[in-house]
């Protein structure tokens, strides 16, 4: 009889571990989605508070005198977004790594359309090398491109939904514009999120 109880105990707390922990990553799991939903509202409120105590935006030169992130890079603080942008003929290569410079447009030095895309949901957890959050821009939104060492400023002027296929977005323009497009809605590739900024 001692024995038999002796072998059940081990038995049982194994049991009562592998039960907390699948818990815990079915809790992990679920909160995945609504993670940077909720991180996005206290550092938004944050911000909020912030800017009315700091009057001039200093964020171009914190951008520029950080050489600890070389490279080309967008740069979306609202929305958690600091990614490299990569230039490269295979899209896959590159959104495995940040965002996509689409060879349709100009860099940013060159003026005209620059069009930049990335994942919506890739990375676990949601990371700043993704869009996530990108439907929570608003018109007047600042957006950066640090681009050979110069910072180039857009604010957000229009957001819009499209069709997966449309390549209206592509065209180029003949005043400066940033365009940045993800998969709409979460989870789906069935249309595009689109949002356009005007140089600044």
């Amino acid at each position: 009889m001692k024995n038999k109880k002796t072998t059940t105990k081990p038995f049982k707390l194994w049991f009562y571990v592998l039960n907390v922990v699948i818990f815990c990553l079915a809790f992990y799991v679920l909160l995945l989605p609504v993670y940077p939903v909720a991180k996005y509202e206290v550092i938004s409120k944050y911000n909020f508070v912030i800017s009315k105590l700091i009057k001039h935006d200093p964020q171009e030169d914190l951008l520029l005198n950080d050489k600890t992130k070389p490279g080309h890079r967008i740069v979306i603080k609202k929305i958690n977004v600091e990614a490299p942008i990569i230039q490269t003929s295979s899209a896959e290569h590159a959104l495995w790594q940040g965002a996509w410079l689409d060879p349709a447009g100009q860099t940013p030095d060159e003026g005209g359309n620059t069009i930049i895309t990335g994942h919506r949901f890739k990375y676990l957890p949601p990371s700043n090398l993704t869009f996530y959050l990108l439907h929570k821009l608003e018109i007047g939104d600042p957006l950066y491109i640090v681009w050979d060492n110069k910072v180039y400023k857009y604010k957000v002027k229009l957001l819009k939904i499209v069709e997966a296929d449309d390549a209206s977005i592509l065209a180029q323009t003949k005043e400066d514009i940033l365009t940045i497009y993800t998969c709409h809605p979460i989870f789906s590739q069935s249309k595009r999120l689109v949002v356009i900024g005007e140089k600044i």
